[in-house]
């Protein structure tokens, strides 16, 4: 029997300094009485057999949660429906916001040819560096206006698609970007946004996330809404062929990160696993053979799918204490995203392992590797050696003056909300100082 309206309660997720982490990616409904009860354990239970999870019902209450996502449209050539995609949005002239590497690749000239085919108007703004600041976003502002736009296409890796998510935020809601950092804070809606990611890796065309480096506090700092929700992405593995070795690894290394952090978050769900093992079984399978061949068009396109299931599993479930670290390296250091994810990241699950060992042990067992501790961490060793090798640390000793602060910053990230273990100051030092340069 169904459960009634009348027999449900709404809790609202319960407070914290980043305060709608919780809200956003999950809420509770409590049924009362005996309505419903043994069907909805015995329900649960039996998925999590399948699964293979385990899941106590000691307080007998069901998490219901949201799933995000854009509309999208992947596999080999998906970018070729470009122009299809704006003429059904209605867009005249757009923003083309990319950087100037991915202009070299060909990438926009493609992209461009087809909107005028199409018959719409396009302006361009390429002035992204990796790890965007705040006057790239004002910049892109003013080519935006400038070019009396009415929607935005994001041609690049996570940065150009964090900037094109700040101009879409400045553009509806007015302001400045920096006035928008934290949870829920944007409330107009943003014009159209239309993303082909060219790396494999960041995710950024299916999350809520975006992320501004601040140089003047030396962090990254993070807006997170579903205002910013891109509306459709076109997932084409082939825009990755371009990519050096280097940074082939360092983004899937970054698509890893997501994964792992996505599985074991404490807003997790049944959905968000399921994406998260998928996308660790593929790059487990397909990343050496990726890095060894770059012309293997399965392994490029199972790497760029690894990516989308690792965003969809995080833009769901949150991310964890590897993502908190790696903004302040790169907010301080100027470190590449995906090269601090994958030294922090084996660290980071010796950490976490006893809080949640039957999860860790499902992804050892995905990744064909023993389901213990110790086993688990030595593999992902052993894969960011591999995929970046002569990489050993990330912090030289001087940047010791700097651990106090770089703490305080880590403490306080939204990424933090959601690891399943909180760690104290003096857990933070240590590994801090496991990232030091041997």
């Amino acid at each position: 029997m169904a459960t009634r309206p009348s027999d449900l309660e709404v809790k609202a997720p319960r407070a914290s300094c980043n305060r709608s982490v919780g809200s956003y990616l999950r809420f509770r409904l409590v049924p009362y009485g005996k309505i419903g009860k043994a069907a909805l354990k015995a329900g649960m239970l039996l998925l999590d057999r399948k699964l293979g999870l385990a899941r106590t019902f000691s307080d007998m209450s069901v998490q219901f949660r949201k799933f995000i996502s854009p509309e999208l449209i992947h596999g080999p050539g998906s970018r070729r429906w470009l122009d299809r995609v704006a003429v059904n949005m209605g867009l005249k002239r757009v923003c083309l916001i990319t950087d100037k590497g991915v202009r070299q690749a060909g990438w926009v000239d493609q992209a461009v040819a087809q909107l005028i085919a199409a018959e719409i108007a396009c302006v361009i703004f390429d002035g992204i560096q990796p790890n965007p600041r705040p006057q790239q976003v004002r910049d892109g502002v003013a080519t935006y206006l400038s070019g009396d736009c009415d929607g935005i296409i994001a041609i690049g890796g996570g940065s150009v698609i964090d900037v094109a998510k700040g101009v879409a935020i400045m553009v509806s809601s007015g302001g400045d970007i920096m006035d928008f950092i934290g949870v829920d804070t944007v409330r107009m809606p943003c014009p159209p946004l239309i993303c082909c990611p060219t790396t494999a890796g960041s995710s950024a065309d299916v999350s809520p996330f975006a992320v501004i480096n601040d140089e003047e506090n030396g962090l990254k700092q993070i807006i997170f809404s579903k205002a910013i929700i891109p509306d459709v992405s076109l997932v084409d593995p082939e825009t990755t062929n371009t990519l050096s070795q280097e940074l082939i690894a360092e983004t899937a290394m970054d698509a890893l990160s997501h994964a792992m952090e996505a599985l074991v978050s404490t807003a997790g769900s049944d959905l968000t696993r399921v994406h998260a093992l998928r996308a660790i079984d593929l790059l487990t399978t397909f990343l050496p053979l990726r890095l060894r061949d770059r012309t293997n068009a399965e392994a490029c396109q199972a790497v760029m799918e690894a990516s989308l299931h690792a965003g969809l599993a995080f833009s769901n479930a949150g991310l964890g204490l590897v993502h908190a670290i790696a903004h302040t390296l790169g907010g301080m250091l100027d470190l590449p995203h995906g090269q601090c994810n994958a030294v922090i990241l084996p660290e980071v699950v010796d950490f976490n392992y006893a809080t949640c060992p039957e999860l860790y042990q499902l992804a050892a067992k995905v990744m064909g590797c023993e389901p213990s501790q110790q086993a688990l961490v030595d593999h992902l060793r052993g894969m960011q050696s591999q995929a970046m090798p002569g990489i050993q640390g990330l912090m030289a000793d001087e940047y010791l003056q700097h651990l106090p602060r770089m703490i305080d910053n880590a403490l306080s990230d939204l990424c933090l909300v959601t690891n399943p273990r909180q760690p104290a100051r003096e857990d933070m030092e240590v590994l801090y100082r496991r990232l030091i340069r041997v």
